[in-house]
């Protein structure tokens, strides 16, 4: 059954590729796509050249954790931290990995609109969104609207972070130049409060 789903899924995309050829707009975000991915392969691919054998290892596996629910930074950054992972480069990454996904998010709408289609998870965390944007459209809160995206992308709990920020803020209005500051901004200080917290706590520790 399981290998007939998947059979299935591969014969849509391959459909949804062949139609994107003759498609401009498409094809355009399809390249936007993989150059974010480039970036994405070339800042890991640097940031290797920095670890010792030890620490690349924890690295790639956070790193992949990352982006697989519900791992997030509150969990992920001391973890690295503890394994040895220099603060500067670890953070660094993770602040990089947010901007890229909201840039991704952003620019490639497709890539969501595909992931509906084929994917009842990302159907449930869209839900999940939609009511969130109904809810904060229901109470208006005007120019506290901005701040309140801020503090969402700050704070580390479940179903935070940017592609959920990305997500939201597009929906809620904001346009692209907005988003991306915000989750910018957002993931530069849920990073620093974190590392910054993991050293507090390691110091308070010590004998």
């Amino acid at each position: 059954m399981k290998e007939k789903k998947t059979k299935t899924i591969m014969k849509n995309l391959q459909k949804f590729f062949l139609e994107a050829e003759y498609d401009v707009f498409r094809v355009k975000e399809i390249a936007r796509f993989g150059l974010i991915s480039l970036a994405g392969a070339l800042l890991i691919a640097f940031f290797k050249s920095l670890l010792t054998t030890n620490q690349w290892s924890w690295y790639w596996k956070l790193t992949s954790a990352y982006f697989i629910p519900p791992a997030g930074k509150e969990s992920i950054i001391p973890i690295g931290l503890s394994q040895g992972i220099p603060p500067a480069i670890w953070g660094i990454s993770i602040w990089s990995f947010d901007v890229l996904v909201c840039m991704g998010v952003l620019l490639n709408w497709w890539v969501i609109a595909l992931a509906l289609k084929y994917s009842k998870w990302v159907r449930k965390k869209t839900d999940k969104i939609r009511m969130r944007v109904e809810k904060i459209q229901e109470k208006k809160y005007g120019k506290y609207l901005p701040l309140l995206l801020l503090i969402f992308m700050i704070v580390p709990f479940q179903g935070s972070g940017a592609i959920t920020t990305s997500v939201l803020g597009s929906w809620i209005g904001f346009n692209r130049k907005e988003v991306l500051i915000t989750v910018s901004i957002g993931s530069f200080l849920s990073i620093m409060g974190i590392i910054l917290a993991y050293y507090g706590i390691v110091d308070f520790l010590k004998p």
